[in-house]
């Protein structure tokens, strides 16, 4: 029997919603795209009976049968024929093979929806020391969600200076790059005048992250401490933002 782990998949949001080849779809095409990814990593396939009499799938995807194989018909060429004639979505079979299923003890296994359906390698990450490549995602997704958050007039992100790359792989070491995405976005968004003001450095993510914890009942709060650090400066801008990372 599979683990309730060998059940899922990872759900990258931020590819799911870029520009790409899930933008083209209809909305109920996604939905039923999403619905049939899951079946398949429930079952392991999806039955060609199914499909030819789709009663069942239609009401899985809570749609009536002729509308589902209308957008079977454009969702066919996404998934390949079994030897035995069943459909699989390849990247998603490959993902979800044992090797890939039960990933080692302190091993996070994400498979962006870009990688598992359009292509790619899965990603692993873990806490710990974290890989440039890690690191420079991380700093990659902040200065790209900064710039949705502040809205520049120049549509440029902040300048990264060496503290911000050292807190972002700080972050990554502490809590893994998906958690550390998490704080990213819950930063960015936290209302706080002061953090509004400055900008919302990344070198000063650290001050909130505890904070957030707490309130997710993660971690204790900490004793105050007197004399902090002074604030750095406003961000200026550079063409990308990400510096020599």
């Amino acid at each position: 029997m599979k683990t309730r782990a060998a059940l899922s998949f990872a759900f990258d949001v931020v590819a799911w919603l870029s520009p790409g080849a899930a933008r083209s779809m209809t909305p109920a095409e996604r939905g039923v795209y999403v619905d049939l990814l899951a079946y398949q990593c429930q079952k392991g396939f999806i039955p060609a009976t199914e499909v030819e009499d789709p009663e069942m799938l239609a009401r899985m995807c809570n749609t009536t049968p002729d509308e589902f194989m209308g957008i079977w018909k454009r969702l066919e060429r996404k998934f390949t024929r079994t030897a035995a004639g069943d459909y699989v979505n390849a990247k998603l079979a490959e993902v979800m093979a044992p090797t890939h299923s039960e990933p080692p003890a302190g091993k996070v296994m994400t498979l962006p929806v870009q990688q598992t359906m359009f292509g790619g390698e899965p990603v692993e990450t873990k806490p710990g020391k974290p890989s440039k490549n890690e690191v420079g995602e991380l700093v990659a997704y902040f200065c790209q969600q900064w710039v949705t958050t502040h809205r520049p007039d120049d549509g440029k992100p902040p300048r990264l200076t060496r503290a911000d790359k050292g807190q972002a792989a700080t972050l990554v070491r502490d809590h893994g790059l998906n958690r550390a995405k998490e704080f990213v976005d819950r930063y960015l968004r936290d209302r706080d005048a002061w953090y509004l003001q400055q900008g919302h450095p990344l070198s000063m993510i650290n001050r909130k992250v505890n904070a957030y914890r707490i309130g997710e009942g993660e971690a204790k709060p900490e004793p105050a401490r007197r004399g902090h650090a002074r604030a750095s400066a406003k961000y200026d801008k550079t063409s990308d933002g990400t510096g020599d990372l």
